[in-house]
């Protein structure tokens, strides 16, 4: 094969490659919530780790299913600012645990599954900050 003919190949190679990149990044940003409307409900990781996102703008977490009305560990205060959710923790099952008033920034990716992942931007609270990342599915 010549070297033109090589070239000629490369070159068609790295723009394919190059349009599927923007595709595959433009499609990712797409699938990012940008409204609370897209998280109302429940939704659990693993077996043991609930959420609820309320319609008033605040989210719950707790243990169990029924532990989200009547035993939840912390009650946060959310909004979404573009892509990045913006919550203030609101109540602290532990008063000497809590977060306080430390704000911290999330994405919420929409997953093909119909489950959400949750990751952190910025989180001060380090126990938030590792507690609350990671994937969830409906809870039906």
């Amino acid at each position: 094969m010549s070297t033109k003919r090589f070239m000629q190949i490369f070159v068609g190679c790295f723009v394919i490659a190059a349009s599927f990149l923007g595709f595959v990044i433009e499609a990712k940003a797409q699938m990012l919530a940008t409204s609370a409307e897209e998280i109302f409900g429940t939704w659990v990781a693993g077996s043991s780790h609930y959420l609820r996102f309320d319609q008033d703008g605040t989210f719950r977490g707790a243990n169990t299913l029924d532990q989200l009305n009547s035993l939840p560990y912390s009650i946060n205060s959310y909004q979404f600012n573009g892509t990045k959710m913006v919550i203030t923790e609101v109540w602290g099952a532990i008063p000497a645990n809590t977060c306080g008033e430390k704000i911290a920034s999330y994405e919420i990716q929409l997953l093909e599954s119909g489950n959400i992942r949750i990751v952190v931007i910025e989180d001060q609270c380090q126990r938030r900050a590792a507690n609350i990342p990671g994937e969830y599915k409906p809870v039906r």
